[in-house]
């Protein structure tokens, strides 16, 4: 007596390998999860870019849509550009009107200034306040104070980014 099933064709094996390739593109739209991948990038401004963080670095992971991002630079000069700093992110945001939950820290000398960084454009905003409560501030070539070489920038985000992105 025979076996009764399902009968093997090659029309259904193609089918089903094309379907398995299709499935490891998508897997491959990512790096693997918890891959560390190495950052650089230069601080925006809304008017001139900051010569003094052309080179900012960093690192991230992507975990799916999960970014982890953590930057670090220090001032090369005084040389400060103008308008509101923008830190530029590695992965574009999921949209813009989402958060950025990240904080950042600049030290100058003995002072030192934490902040929130904030999503309002595809890029971060510095904010931080002088007082609590207080109004929240942008950094700029001015504030939180003049910069100059050798004053240090480093900050962690986690946001959810674009997909394919």
């Amino acid at each position: 007596m025979g076996r009764a099933g399902p009968k093997f064709t090659f029309d259904q094996l193609a089918e089903t390998l094309r379907a398995q390739q299709q499935a490891a593109e998508v897997m491959r739209t990512y790096a693997p999860g918890g891959d560390i991948i190495p950052w650089t990038g230069a601080m925006g401004a809304s008017v001139t870019p900051p010569p003094c963080f052309a080179s900012l670095k960093g690192y991230y992971i992507r975990a799916n849509d999960l970014i982890v991002f953590a930057f670090f630079g220090t001032a090369t000069s005084s040389s400060a550009g103008s308008g509101v700093y923008q830190l530029p992110l590695p992965v574009a945001p999921w949209n813009s009107s989402s958060d950025v939950l990240g904080l950042w820290m600049a030290e100058a000398g003995a002072s030192r200034c934490d902040g929130v960084l904030d999503l309002s454009a595809p890029n971060a905003l510095l904010t931080y306040k002088t007082a609590n409560p207080g109004t929240a501030l942008v950094a700029s070539p001015t504030q939180p104070y003049a910069w100059a070489a050798g004053n240090t920038i480093q900050g962690l985000a986690i946001y959810l980014g674009q997909k394919g992105a």
